[in-house]
């Protein structure tokens, strides 16, 4: 049973979904049936699954110094965290620090950061190996927008960049979604490779 199912994750054999206000991970078979219930410390927001069954994820932060990333074994116990926030102010700490997680099948792993066009690729270990600045008109939009309305105690609009990521081999995937919808494609440099787009309607939005 989910009281407020936040995230979901498919491998080639199993379902994972967070859910947020029990503080667990369900854990399903590809025809739904409950495998097990991982009870864990921290909400969590996003996740991935490696190849290896470490389960990356992102959990809901609750003071500055926690960071972006708990890497959980098979169970749900934490067994070390990574990632630093690099946006946002000492008020405002938390929203500009939201990040979307993948990872690819060599154990990399991609953080996106919804607010801003900037894209961190770690090691499965938590080593930061790149961090790649988008150069998209809508992203550099969307990431003025933010950093004005953070000098502003008294506003709590943002403007989200990038709203999923997808890891490959060889680059990453982002998707955005004002004005038009776009997924973009990136190589292994961070260099956009292929822009697909689809008209914006007001009743068809793509979140994931």
């Amino acid at each position: 049973d989910f009281i407020n199912p936040y995230c979901i994750y498919v491998d080639n054999k199993s379902v994972f979904v967070s859910d947020t206000s029990k503080r667990d991970i369900q854990v399903f078979d590809l025809d739904l049936n409950i495998l097990r219930s991982l009870k864990t410390r921290r909400a969590y927001t996003d996740l991935a699954v490696s190849d290896s069954g470490l389960i990356v994820a992102i959990p809901f932060r609750m003071s500055r110094d926690m960071p972006l990333v708990d890497v959980l074994d098979q169970k749900g116990n934490i067994l070390y965290s990574f990632g630093e926030p690099i946006f946002g102010s000492s008020v405002k700490w938390n929203v500009p620090n939201f990040v979307k997680i993948d990872i690819n099948r060599k154990g990399e792993v991609f953080l996106a950061f919804q607010h801003f066009p900037t894209v961190c690729k770690f090691s499965i270990q938590g080593k930061l190996i790149s961090v790649y600045k988008i150069d998209h008109k809508g992203m550099r939009r969307a990431e003025k927008l933010n950093l004005e309305h953070m000098q502003d105690l008294n506003t709590e609009i943002t403007w989200q960049a990038i709203y999923a990521v997808q890891a490959q081999e060889n680059g990453f995937f982002v998707l955005h979604n004002y004005p038009i919808i776009e997924i973009l494609e990136f190589d292994q440099a961070g260099q956009i490779a292929n822009d697909y787009w689809a008209s914006r309607s007001h009743d068809y939005q793509v979140g994931a």
